[in-house]
């Protein structure tokens, strides 16, 4: 059995098992996230941030694009390196984890 090294930019969704993160009303980061990269796929714009094939966690693939085009644009952040570690903070707070090793 070989694991293999990941990306640090991967990180695993929990949303589907807690169904607690869903606020009618408001939209939470999750219901949020999700959505995003729903839309950035739909659009063929998941070529810097989108759902990994399995569909169960997505992935960072181009830090400064994501950085620059969609953390201002789909999260109305603003461009910068203090904006990506905001991105990051709400990510752990709502359970996601970030994946380093594959089995």
């Amino acid at each position: 059995d070989r694991s293999e090294e990941l990306p640090s930019n991967l990180m695993e969704s929990k949303i589907d098992e807690n169904p607690s993160l869903i606020d009618h009303g408001k939209k939470k980061f999750p219901v949020l996230l999700h959505r995003v990269l729903d839309q950035l796929e739909a659009e063929n714009k998941a070529h810097c941030f989108g759902w990994m094939p399995h569909g169960r966690s997505f992935m960072i693939r181009n830090r400064q694009m994501f950085i620059k085009e969609i953390l201002p644009t789909y999260f109305g952040m603003e461009k910068g390196e203090t904006s990506y570690c905001s991105f990051t903070r709400q990510v752990n707070k709502y359970g996601f984890r970030r994946l380093t090793k594959a089995s």
